[in-house]
C-alpha cells in the first residue's frame, strides 16, 4: 500500500532535516518511498504539493541552493526550531498526545528506511538535528495491538463513555476510561474497572479484539484530578531497567542520548565498548537502529538478534517489526 501524504511528508521532513548537505529533487525522489513509482509528471507536482505543504501548512523553512540539475533542498536545524508557546498543563498533554500518535500509522519504519539509504549513498544523517523531532524515550510501539483502540478510547475519556474490552487472558474488563499516557514506548489506559471497583492501568498492546465504547455520554462522573494525576503519575514514573552491553564508534557516542558507562569488554576494531541501560528493548532498537553501522550490540544476544531481524525487514521494506514476538 502506498503510504499517505502524511507519512510521506514526515519522512521528507526528516530526509531535508537530516541531511547535513542540500539534497537534489533526484536524491530525494530515490529516497522518499512515496514518490516510488510515479512518473516524472506525478513526481514533480508530488514534490511540489508537499514542499509547499511543508513551507505553508507547517511553517517549515526549506533551504534552496543550486540550480537546475543540481538543485537541492535542505532544513536547516536553527531556522526549524519554533519559538517557545505557552500552552496551558491540558493543553500541553493535548499536544504532546498527538505528537506521539503519529506513530501509529507506522511511519517511524519508513523513516528509517529512509535513513539508512541516505547512509547507503555515503551521507551520515545528522543525528542531532532530528533530535529535534523526538526524543528516544518517546519512541512508541507501532505495531496495530500496541495502539489498538487508541481513537475509540481517547473519544471515550473525552466523552466520559465507559469501554468495554478483552484484556489479556484475564476476560472482559468493563472500565470508565479517565486517561491515557506513554511509558517506555508503550500506551496505557488507567481509569475505574467497574467489575472490581479499583482503579486499574491497561497496557494496550495486552487488549484483545474490538474496544467498544458505550452510545452514552457522560455516563460516569468526572474523575478526580488527584487521582487522574497519581495513576498517570505511576504509570509515567515505573522504570523497567535492562542492560545492554554495545560497541560504538568514538565520535559517536552522543547521538544515542542515553547515558553510557565504559566497560572492558572486548569490542571490534575501531569501535570502544559501553554499558547502557534502557526501559523498553523495542524502542531501544529502534535508536540502535538509526545509528547504522555506528553500534555493534554485544549483549544481551536476544537485543542483537531483535537488532538483525529489525534491520533487515527495514531493508526487506518492513514495519521493523517481527508479527510472531
Amino acid at each position: 500500500m502506498a503510504p499517505s501524504n502524511a507519512e510521506r511528508r514526515v519522512v521528507l521532513t526528516m530526509l531535508l532535516l537530516g541531511a547535513p548537505q542540500p539534497l537534489t529533487k533526484a536524491r530525494i525522489r530515490a529516497l522518499v518511498e512515496g514518490y516510488a513509482g510515479l512518473s516524472d509528471a506525478a513526481f514533480n507536482q508530488s514534490f511540489e504539493r508537499d514542499k509547499r505543504a511543508l513551507r505553508v501548512e507547517m511553517g517549515l523553512p526549506i533551504e534552496t541552493s543550486g540550480v537546475g540539475e543540481e538543485e537541492g533542498y535542505r532544513i536547516r536545524v536553527g531556522e526549524f526550531a519554533l519559538a517557545p508557546v505557552d500552552l496551558t498543563p491540558e493543553e500541553a498533554a493535548a499536544v504532546a498526545l498527538a505528537a506521539r500518535s503519529w506513530r501509529e500509522a507506522g511511519m517511524a519504519a519508513s523513516s528509517q528506511r529512509a535513513l539508512m539509504k541516505l547512509r547507503s549513498i555515503g551521507v551520515e544523517p545528522d543525528t542531532e538535528a532530528l533530535a529535534t523531532l523526538f526524543t528516544p524515550s518517546d519512541v512508541a510501539e507501532t505495531r496495530p495491538e500496541a495502539t489498538r483502540g487508541l481513537t475509540v478510547l481517547r473519544d471515550a475519556i473525552t466523552n466520559r463513555r465507559r469501554v468495554t474490552f478483552d484484556y489479556a487472558d484475564r476476560g472482559t474488563r468493563h472500565v470508565e476510561p479517565w486517561g491515557l499516557t506513554m511509558a517506555h514506548g508503550q500506551w496505557y489506559l488507567f481509569g475505574a474497572d467497574t467489575d472490581r471497583r479499583a482503579t486499574r492501568k491497561f497496557k494496550l498492546a495486552r487488549i484483545r479484539g474490538t474496544v467498544k465504547a458505550g452510545a452514552s455520554n457522560f455516563a460516569f462522573p468526572e474523575p478526580d484530578p488527584d487521582a487522574v494525576s497519581r495513576l498517570a503519575e505511576e504509570v509515567s514514573t515505573v522504570q523497567a531497567r535492562n542492560e545492554a552491553v554495545i560497541a560504538v564508534r568514538p565520535g559517536r557516542e552522543a547521538a544515542l542520548h542515553r547515558e553510557l558507562t565504559p566497560v572492558d569488554d572486548p569490542a571490534p576494531a575501531g569501535y570502544r565498548a559501553w554499558r547502557v541501560e534502557y526501559p523498553y528493548r523495542k524502542g531501544f532498537v529502534g535508536e540502535l537502529a538509526m545509528l547504522g553501522t555506528d553500534v555493534v550490540v554485544l549483549s544481551p544476544p536476544a537485543l542483537r538478534a531483535e537488532l538483525v531481524d529489525h534491520l533487515t525487514a527495514l531493508v526487506e521494506g518492513g514495519d521493523g517489526h517481527d508479527d510472531r514476538r
